[in-house]
């Protein structure tokens, strides 16, 4: 089961969002935060697989959320929904795995939320080799995606 934390201050996303992950088998929405001292908490308590965020909240940007997380949870991954296309390089290095545009089709949301989560698996189970042999399979990895 996925593990989602919901992050955006506008309801209806937030609403939108969480009735279409419900309608996937596997995903588990567990918790939603409108700004971003609340989606900082709530990921610390609840420690979810992900965190689907908006950049633009009260309290605490969604890029500063994201870096705290990469720093403090580095097993949870961060989705990143947002309007603003300038963000994306900002984001990615800032710890998100994916970015996604509020405007973009539904299912490019859901196939965000499901390779963030297959790459997190493949860190998890990468974390036990040592890192000369990792570098080596994350490079076969890569070729075969």
């Amino acid at each position: 089961m996925i593990r989602v934390l919901i992050a955006d201050d506008h309801l209806a996303v937030r609403e939108g969002v969480r009735a279409m992950l419900a309608l996937e088998s596997g995903i588990d929405v567990i918790g939603e935060a409108v700004d971003g001292p609340t989606a900082l908490r709530l990921a610390r308590e609840l420690k979810p697989d992900l965190v689907v965020l908006d950049n633009s909240m009260p309290g605490m940007s969604g890029l500063d959320v994201s870096r705290t997380l990469a720093a403090e949870l580095p097993h949870t991954g961060v989705v990143f929904l947002t309007m603003d296309p300038a963000l994306r390089d900002l984001a990615l290095s800032g710890g998100a795995m994916a970015y996604v545009l509020k405007d973009a089709p539904p299912d490019e949301l859901l196939r965000a939320v499901r390779a963030t989560t297959a790459a997190l698996t493949t860190r998890r189970r990468l974390a036990g080799i040592p890192a000369s042999e990792r570098r080596f399979v994350e490079l076969l990895i890569a070729t075969r995606t």
